[in-house]
């Protein structure tokens, strides 16, 4: 990848017009001209365009895959079926609380998991939060009736009062083993989690290969260049 003489000279041109401004606001030639050439080598090139903006979404897919575990994790124990599980035990003394803790935590992962989808966009992902929304809204009077409602961006709102209040019974409805919901929703936040878990290694391989293709004919040899006639 080349970059013509009078490439380098219109854009040494910028830089140097612009370097008093930015040492005016303390960010000093290395900060101003990083900056500035990382803008501009990468917008010349398709691939390290593409590259570079899988790289940014890297903290968004590491934030879905923890997101997404913690929801499976939350309906795992709500799902088990042992002597000692959440519902055997709020059957057999009727507390409720850890039930109630662990489906408000739940709810929690939940909306933070529909942000990371909805900021990190694309067609699969629209797919996915169509499919969740609609396991949702088919369950949305066994949610209703646990203080749980399901908003039209998705995401869920819990009125604790009512979750607090409510039966065992139907907490085990809504979220137990026989859970129809909570099956369905085990299955998609599972392919969800595979799949951020997927773009999440591929987005840290197109970091390292920016990092590390730098574009020396560009990136690194303009920076040079500006650093010896500055």
């Amino acid at each position: 990848m080349q970059v013509s003489s009078s490439s380098y000279a219109s854009l040494l041109d910028y830089i140097n017009s612009q370097s008093d401004d930015t040492s005016s606001k303390g960010l000093g030639k290395a900060g101003g001209i990083s900056s500035l050439l990382q803008q501009n080598c990468v917008a010349s090139n398709p691939v390290l365009t593409k590259m570079s903006r899988e790289a940014e979404k890297s903290g968004i897919y590491k934030s879905t895959v923890t997101n997404t575990g913690s929801v499976l994790k939350y309906l795992e124990t709500l799902t088990d079926k042992s002597s000692d599980s959440v519902f055997s035990k709020a059957e057999a003394d009727g507390n409720t609380d850890e039930a109630v803790t662990k489906i408000g935590s739940l709810v929690v992962s939940y909306n933070k998991m529909i942000s990371n989808l909805s900021e990190e966009g694309g067609k699969t992902n629209k797919a996915y939060l169509k499919s969740l929304f609609s396991t949702l809204e088919n369950a949305s009077g066994q949610l209703k009736k646990i203080g749980i409602t399901v908003k039209s961006d998705g995401t869920l709102e819990t009125d604790y009062a009512t979750l607090c209040d409510a039966d065992a019974a139907d907490l085990k409805e809504a979220f137990g083993s026989g859970s129809s919901l909570a099956q369905a929703l085990t299955k998609t936040v599972g392919e969800v989690n595979s799949a951020s878990a997927k773009s999440s290694h591929l987005a840290q391989i197109y970091s390292t290969a920016y990092s590390n293709s730098g574009s020396y004919s560009q990136y690194d040899y303009i920076k040079h260049l500006y650093n010896t006639l500055a």
